[in-house]
């Protein structure tokens, strides 16, 4: 039993150490999730503050193209981003429904990934 103990050792230490190596750089771009204003939200503000979530391997140059309208079928991209948070230029309209969708697009190994489409209510202004 002895004679297996280092053995053991070693391999429950590289276990580990490959579990921990895949935590913290995933291997392929993810899909752009967990929005707010989150989908279906209403009374959101004119001005939001959007956010999302997106993981992508670590070092990778990765920018983000965000669509938005009050149809699921003819929104038009913002300004592309490098940050999962943003806020738009002008105002939103008050009482209106708006569609939005990130696009993920990590430049160094040139794959797109679409998100799902969200949408939101604005409430009074």
């Amino acid at each position: 039993m002895k004679k297996f103990m280092p053995l053991f050792l070693a391999i429950s230490i590289l276990t580990i150490i490959l579990i921990l190596s895949g935590c913290m750089s995933p291997q392929y771009l993810g899909t752009p999730a967990n929005p707010s204003p989150y989908n279906g939200q209403t009374g959101v503000s004119v001005d939001p503050i959007f956010s999302f979530t997106c993981t992508y391997p670590l070092g990778d140059k990765v920018i983000y193209i965000v669509y938005i309208g009050t149809s699921p079928t003819s929104m038009t991209p913002t300004n592309d981003i490098t940050s999962t948070s943003f806020y738009l230029l002008i105002p939103l309209n008050a009482n209106t429904t708006y569609y939005w969708q990130v696009v993920a697009h990590d430049e160094t190994t040139n794959t797109i990934i679409p998100g799902p489409i969200w949408s939101f209510t604005t409430g009074q202004g």
